[in-house]
């Protein structure tokens, strides 16, 4: 299958990697960059940090690693847990697959009273309404919108030669949308499968066929992905 991937290129390089050795060919339309953003740490002491995507890491410093080196992350995901662990941050890391287990997790731990939040500018408020007053956040990233999709890759759509598009999220979903009817392709949308990473996400694709992933990670793409891979041959 030929499946087009609309995450930025330092994501997209994993993800095509892996479909690859799946058998399928990769086809890279970013929808969004990554800028990382200066920024000062609170001086104040926290309980614990909180990441939702490995990007808020990257934006690190030294000396930020160092201030934050023992606290324990909640994060989301995976490829956020590796991050920590890669970066040497050393304090225990709790792990859940989206927002809402996440939320769930923090508030277990009744000792997590004051949380520092590693965000990026555009994000969903869910942690901040659910630990208002006990939430500092600190933007350390911006995802930038693209302007206009590649140009191999709308031909492609319109040639009928996409057989599969991965939505990771919901607003890379609704900015490939915008873009992609910009390029007058609605009616190519309709003959490509397309696997959200959640419901929410799915939201964002009415009207077009849609797989949502049963776990809400890149795995839960890649296995719905898979699952379609026999009913659709390359093109």
């Amino acid at each position: 299958m030929r499946v087009l991937l609309t995450r930025p290129l330092a994501e997209s390089a994993s993800t095509a990697a892996k479909l690859l050795a799946m058998g399928h060919t990769p086809v890279s339309a970013p929808v969004i960059t990554i800028e990382y953003q200066d920024f000062t740490l609170p001086k104040e002491s926290f309980d614990a940090v909180v990441v939702t995507s490995p990007h808020a890491l990257h934006a690190l410093d030294e000396n930020k690693i160092s201030r934050l080196k023992s606290l324990p992350f909640f994060v989301v995901g995976e490829r956020a847990a590796q991050a920590v662990k890669l970066m040497g941050l050393e304090g225990e890391v709790i792990s859940e697959p989206d927002a809402v287990h996440l939320i769930a997790a923090i508030k277990a731990d009744t000792t997590k009273n004051h949380l520092l939040y590693l965000a990026g500018r555009h994000r969903s408020l869910d942690l901040e309404e659910a630990f208002a007053g006990d939430i500092f956040v600190v933007e350390t990233y911006h995802a930038s919108e693209v302007e206009n999709l590649p140009a191999l890759a709308v031909q492609l759509m319109l040639d009928g030669k996409i057989d599969a598009l991965l939505h990771f999220s919901k607003r890379s979903a609704e900015l490939f949308l915008a873009r992609a009817n910009a390029c007058n392709l609605a009616n190519a949308l309709l003959h490509i499968k397309h696997i959200a990473i959640s419901n929410r996400t799915a939201e964002s694709l009415k009207g077009l066929p849609v797989v949502i992933a049963d776990t809400p990670d890149e795995d839960g793409i890649l296995a719905a992905l898979a699952a379609l891979a026999p009913h659709a041959g390359s093109k």
